[in-house]
């Protein structure tokens, strides 16, 4: 019965002793009329507008406290910010400070100086991102390896040229994380195979492994009357691996040496990595409307709410027993009760179906929940709860990770997102150096696979509600590592 939940909530259940008892429903009101707020300050009207709106709105703000849209401007003062990113001529757009002082600070500060030199209102911004910029790193607490993706390809090129004494090009496709070498100018280089490399494993061959990160291995492979054989030659390898360690331990030794190289590297890597400040979220001002009353989420759990309201997207890293499920349950009403979803979906592992459907009516118990696990999704029933699914207005619908997959996704769309990757692939190819042979063939593998799937989705039908017809606009899983099976571009080749 998918509506047993609602009677199940009514008891707190200890599934170890699998002993139930009366909840708070039989003995107290768990829901409670929402009171209006009082307003005393501009900080009292901030924290009702974010509670109402999500978001810093002025007039709302003004409104409250019955005074001008500049005085309350001036009463918050550090509070808000005038976000350069986002505001154009006519429309100003305000964030708390926490939002306006962490996220890419360099880049919002650039943003800001540009917006300054048109609106002086800007400046307070600019002086405040300022305070916020990280410490520069220097070059002792930066590890620059052959092969990071920031150093740009000619300072490998110097390198090669001025330790090893190769002029040789080298080329770097971050889309796919591939570095490749021309290896041709280290033919009858007497110190490829004897300084930085072997017989075996030249010198060009161990820089383009120290550039993808790879290890080196060296085969012996012959043929006879039963096929042909390999067998990794021990000697021949461990040889390698050594000549591989001095390239790698000459060139961080090279790469600070020259006071102008160091110069510019330390700027590029502070500007590309060194960039970022966590804003440090503050859920206080949510009252949380439709709980039960007698339970009271903890300030972490608040601030992850928050967190989810405001990015839209969150990890929630949260140790075991810490709250998580109500967490996940609060800030799917909130963002419900701001108009921010109109319906969200909670994947869960089987095992833990049942407390999160309990515990989601134990904090809010006039919430309209669907749950289902996987049997739902036998052939005979598969189809019914789907067409419930989508037709009926629920806040959430809790089912299973093997359910979920269950749950098709529209072929037309499918089919665009692989056009879209297809269509990325043909534009590097454009852009990649015609020399640059590995890259090409390794994206050109890449295109052929797209290719391919997208032929096996022209023969599909789509004889089931897909999640896009259920109506479903945020996903919130459990377990989430469970789904770790998008590709992305590395250079590992073990992963």
């Amino acid at each position: 019965d998918p509506d047993v939940w609602l009677v199940s909530s009514i008891e707190e259940y200890d599934e170890d002793r699998q002993v139930g008892t009366q909840g708070p429903l039989f003995s107290e009101r768990v829901i409670q009329a929402t009171l209006e707020p009082e307003v005393h300050s501009a900080h009292d009207a901030l924290a009702v507008c974010l509670h109402e709106t999500g978001v810093v709105e002025i007039p709302r703000i003004a409104e409250l406290l019955g005074r001008a849209e500049d005085e309350v401007i001036a009463e918050l003062g550090s509070a808000i910010y005038l976000d350069a990113g986002r505001s154009q001529p006519g429309r100003d757009v305000w964030v708390p400070a926490d939002e306006a002082l962490s996220g890419a600070v360099r880049t919002k500060l650039a943003d800001a100086r540009k917006a300054a030199e048109t609106d002086p209102r800007f400046a307070r911004t600019v002086a405040a991102l300022e305070e916020a910029q990280p410490e520069d790193l220097r070059p002792s607490d930066i590890t620059a390896r052959l092969g990071a993706p920031w150093i740009p390809t000619a300072d490998i090129e110097g390198f090669i040229a001025e330790v090893i004494g190769v002029e040789a090009g080298v080329w770097h496709t971050k889309e796919v994380a591939s570095w490749t070498l021309d290896k041709g100018p280290f033919r009858g280089k007497a110190e490829a195979t004897s300084v930085w490399g072997t017989e075996r494993r030249p010198a060009g061959e161990l820089i383009e492994d120290a550039l993808n990160q790879a290890i080196p291995q060296i085969w012996d492979a012959w043929r006879d009357e039963n096929g042909e054989h390999r067998q990794l030659n021990a000697q021949e390898t461990e040889a390698a691996k050594e000549k591989l360690a001095a390239i790698k331990t000459a060139f961080q030794a090279w790469v600070w040496q020259d006071p102008e190289r160091a110069e510019r590297l330390v700027r590029l890597y502070n500007d590309t990595y060194n960039n970022l400040v966590p804003r440090a979220f503050d859920g206080s001002h949510l009252q949380l409307p439709g709980a039960s009353t007698t339970i009271q989420l903890r300030a972490h759990q608040k601030r992850v709410v928050w967190r989810i309201i405001a990015t839209g997207n969150t990890y929630m890293a949260h140790a075991v027993g810490s709250g998580k499920t109500f967490s996940m349950c609060a800030a799917i009403m909130e963002q419900r009760r701001l108009g921010l979803i109109s319906k969200a979906m909670v994947v869960v592992p089987g095992h833990c179906l049942a407390q999160m459907a309990r515990e989601f009516l134990m904090l809010y118990p006039t919430a309209k929940i669907l749950v289902a696990d996987e049997t739902n999704f036998v052939k005979a029933r598969r189809q019914r709860f789907l067409a419930r699914a989508a037709t009926g207005q629920w806040d959430a619908i809790i089912i299973t990770h093997d359910a979920f997959k269950f749950i098709p996704v529209e072929t037309k769309f499918e089919q665009a997102m692989i056009e879209a990757q297809i269509a990325s692939y043909e534009s590097l190819l454009c852009e990649i150096d015609a020399d640059d042979r590995i890259s090409r063939k390794r994206i050109e593998r890449m295109k052929e696979g797209m290719k391919a799937k997208l032929d096996g989705l022209a023969s599909r039908k789509d004889d089931l509600v897909h999640l896009g017809e259920i109506g479903i606009d945020q996903i919130l899983v459990d377990e989430a590592q469970q789904f770790r099976k998008l590709s992305f571009g590395t250079n590992q080749s073990s992963l």
